[in-house]
């Protein structure tokens, strides 16, 4: 899966903390391939590792979470 970057930290150093703590506004890119919207609990602290490892691998939390599932349902 291409690598898309949600968080530009070139043009505003203060991106990757808007978005770990939600405050990003940049758009989202639609997926080529067809998706569904999956909900999910997960604690809080969890989340915020999640953001901050994607705003550091320049990845999206989606992309993330898809490639996660994939790896761990293909074992």
């Amino acid at each position: 899966m291409a690598k898309r970057s949600l968080v530009d930290t070139t043009q505003d150093p203060n991106a990757k903390d808007a978005f770990i703590k939600g405050g990003s506004k940049k758009p989202v890119i639609k997926p080529k391939t067809e998706t569904k919207m999956l909900n999910t609990r997960v604690p809080k602290e969890l989340v915020r590792r999640i953001k901050v490892y994607c705003a550091d691998n320049e990845t999206t939390v989606q992309d993330f979470v898809t490639e996660t599932l994939e790896k761990r349902l293909s074992q």
